[in-house]
């Protein structure tokens, strides 16, 4: 489990790191052991404060799942992750990062509404951050 959970942060880490090197055209790849370099999530639901960042979030394990309103599997898999996240509240943070536009009228504002329909009809207790800077690779 604990091999998954290092895989699928290593790697969305990768791409959220590259987002932010505007400066630098090689990404950061993070080696085990390595710490996390800090960001900010604006624009976050289920949490204490409207942005969270990776120096907040220190002290457990951090699953970063990017998901967008076209990508099915990372729809289907928010009730499972849901679950593991009460499961494993005591050693796991879990942070949805939906792909977020604010251009009006644009097919990414869709994200928000998916989410919280999404929210309500699985009772989703997720932390998640709408945020298109991470996902951007220029």
């Amino acid at each position: 489990m604990k091999k998954i959970l290092v895989l699928m942060t290593m790697l969305c880490y990768i791409s959220l790191t590259y987002a932010q090197l505007n400066n630098n055209t090689e990404p950061y790849i993070p080696k085990v052991g390595d710490t996390i370099r800090n960001y900010t999530f604006p624009d976050i639901v289920n949490y204490s404060s409207k942005s969270v960042s990776i120096k907040e979030l220190r002290g457990k394990w951090l699953v970063l799942d990017w998901w967008a309103p076209g990508c099915v599997g990372c729809i289907a898999s928010m009730p499972k992750l849901d679950k593991m996240q009460m499961d494993f509240k005591d050693s796991v943070n879990i942070l949805l990062v939906g792909l977020y536009g604010k251009e009006k009228g644009s097919a990414r504002n869709q994200t928000k509404k998916l989410y919280a329909d999404l929210e309500r009809k699985n009772k989703l207790k997720l932390t998640a951050a709408f945020d298109s800077a991470s996902f951007d690779q220029n």
